[in-house]
């Protein structure tokens, strides 16, 4: 949920190895989206008829990758209310913005800047650290 820059990139990240269903509340990024061949649709996690008229089918998981906090607790708090008893992951910009999420229902959060800050390293880590002698 959420197809901003971290919702694409794990959209893209993961369209190979199984069926992915991406949702986005802005209906321009959703015609863009779809003009690209993506599998997406409009949702709003703030719409109750939304929420009334889902089916979780074989879902798996759900990554919330909105920019806004309240609708990421909106949506794991709507999930697990729904019965969703898969993964719930999503990102986060602060650590206590990560234990709301958590609190509302989702099982793990990412600090998006530290993650960020990990990967840079590892790429330093592999061209300066790991060349042979």
């Amino acid at each position: 949920m959420g197809m901003g820059r971290t919702g694409n990139a794990a959209y893209h990240y993961l369209e190979d190895k199984r069926n992915i269903i991406a949702m986005d509340s802005d209906p321009a990024k959703v015609l863009e989206h779809k003009s690209k061949g993506i599998n997406i649709f409009y949702a709003d996690a703030e719409d109750q008829i939304f929420w009334q008229g889902l089916n979780f089918g074989a879902v798996e998981a759900v990554i919330l990758s909105m920019n806004d906090v309240e609708a990421k607790m909106i949506a794991a708090r709507k999930l697990r209310d729904a019965g969703f008893k898969g993964f719930i992951v999503s990102h986060s910009m602060h650590d206590d913005e990560a234990r709301d999420i958590i609190a509302a229902g989702a099982d793990q959060t990412y600090l998006t800047m530290s993650e960020a800050g990990v990967g840079i390293a590892e790429h330093v880590k592999q061209h300066c650290f790991n060349k042979s002698a």
